[in-house]
């Protein structure tokens, strides 16, 4: 009798638990993309696309006050969005700025087929944002903008900073890249041979010796220098696919997105050193180290210490 009752208790709970599934995967699959709404009259929430260089482009605005000072936000990649990640971590934010998170070309919510090499390069990313920051100053009557820019965000950011500091109140480096792909290579490499040989762990060893295939990316999220708290990519995801501004195609074009301009090499192999930004920009300029955040801002470092 008991066995009976259990069984059904089991099978209960496994329809109950496939239901919810259900469900969930429904509202993510069928979901249009939207940006929850302040009950104050003067808050802004909007998801919006505009046009910068005649490329349509997706741009979120959110602030408790639209008279605050406005924050644009640059991600990184140069194809990984921070948008669909911006409902877990920018809340506080809007409490004091109007917050602008902008899916560049090429990524997330503004991946496109058929986009080409040419509408892709630095220099027009420079000129997209420039044209982004003065649509806003105008729309929002404010003479300037804070600049936050984040890993390749970073590279893009202090460009952008040397080109027209004046109409930054400031720019923020988090993560801020300043040595070669090479150098910062050497950087991780020697962080996880720290680590490793702290923990007597012989595998990562191994591998850094040559001895096995080494797999970088893994003994950094081991020893917790690319996602806070975490050991692989599966929060971020899923905190994307919560995501209420992002549809499930938009997600899916998340990981293509990546894909596409890292096959483009978009980045240039010049970096602009933080230490020589010092006498061009009016603008104040900030450099945040954030450790074990993302892995630019654990093995970027040095250009902290030096500056």
């Amino acid at each position: 009798m008991r066995s009976k009752r259990l069984r059904r208790v089991v099978r209960a709970t496994a329809l109950g638990l496939l239901l919810v599934f259900i469900g969930l995967a429904s509202v993510i699959l069928l979901r249009g993309g939207y940006t929850p709404q302040y009950r104050s009259p003067d808050s802004i929430a909007s998801l919006e696309q505009i046009t910068p260089g005649g490329s349509p482009q997706w741009v979120l605005i959110r602030g408790a006050n639209r008279n605050n000072p406005l924050l644009l936000f640059l991600h990184g990649g140069p194809g990984t969005p921070t948008m669909y990640l911006a409902h877990d971590f920018q809340r506080e934010l809007e409490k004091d700025f109007v917050v602008v998170q902008w899916d560049r070309r090429g990524a997330g919510k503004s991946f496109a087929v058929g986009l080409s090499g040419p509408e892709l390069s630095v220099s027009r990313e420079i000129e997209d944002t420039l044209q982004l920051i003065n649509q806003l100053r105008s729309r929002f009557h404010q003479k300037k903008v804070y600049l936050v820019g984040f890993s390749y965000g970073s590279y893009l950011g202090i460009l952008v900073a040397k080109r027209a500091p004046e109409v930054l109140h400031a720019y923020v480096g988090i993560g801020q890249l300043a040595c070669s792909d090479d150098e910062n290579r050497v950087i991780q490499d020697s962080f996880i041979r720290e680590q490793a040989t702290r923990t007597s762990d012989r595998q990562a060893l191994d591998e850094l010796n040559g001895q096995r295939p080494f797999d970088r990316e893994k003994w950094l999220f081991k020893y917790g220098a690319e996602i806070r708290s975490a050991r692989n990519w599966w929060p971020l995801l899923w905190s994307g696919l919560l995501a209420p501004e992002y549809t499930f195609q938009d997600a899916v074009n998340v990981k293509r997105g990546v894909n596409f301009t890292a096959r483009l090499a978009l980045r240039c192999h010049q970096r602009v050193h933080p230490r020589k930004c010092a006498g061009f920009a009016n603008a104040s300029l900030f450099f945040h180290r954030s450790i074990r955040l993302h892995r630019s801002g654990a093995m970027h470092c040095s250009a902290i210490r030096e500056y």
